[in-house]
């Protein structure tokens, strides 16, 4: 949900600087960018509640770390198993969040050629507030994107590729 409020503010951004946005006006389409932003994580989240699997991790933990056995509360972020879904799982939010940033990076590039193409017709105050909005907004979905998505995603692979049963990896639980 995240990344489409900050996809709609871009795309906000690039309609109000070609033409007017009252098409954000419109119920209709109030409506329907709601919708989206509540259907968006339906794929991935099915995929990942379908791979939860409580009983499989208890016993992997007391299969492997007796000794962490009576400390060990399964919840849903240490109880996926590594299967096909896991793959569909990874596969659908790589995905759903590239397209996001793809359209971003595209808007950016046209925001930032069209803020040249008026920077004469704007004034100076006005220029420097949109270059401003453009900033945050790229901050924004940069942060996310280096302190949460990747570092996840490189911790999926290597749970994918087997990197956890690796000679001396690990060893620390």
């Amino acid at each position: 949900m995240c990344g489409l409020s900050i996809l709609y503010s871009i795309i906000y951004q690039y309609i109000s600087l070609i033409k007017s946005p009252e098409i954000f006006k419109n119920p209709k389409i109030f409506a329907a960018m709601y919708l989206s932003m509540i259907v968006y994580p339906i794929p991935m989240l099915s995929l990942y509640v379908i791979n939860v699997d409580f009983e499989a991790g208890k016993a992997y933990v007391i299969e492997n770390y007796p000794y962490l056995s009576t400390i060990y509360v399964p919840k849903s972020c240490n109880t996926i198993l590594v299967n096909y879904t896991m793959y569909a799982y990874m596969i659908s939010g790589i995905i759903e969040i590239s397209t996001i940033y793809i359209i971003g990076i595209t808007l950016f590039i046209k925001i930032h050629k069209q803020l040249v193409d008026m920077r004469h017709s704007l004034s100076a105050t006005t220029l420097k507030a949109r270059k401003q909005y453009v900033r945050a907004l790229i901050i924004q979905a940069t942060v996310p994107l280096v302190f949460i998505v990747i570092p996840i995603t490189g911790i999926m692979f290597s749970v994918v590729i087997g990197m956890a049963k690796a000679e001396g990896k690990f060893d620390y639980l």
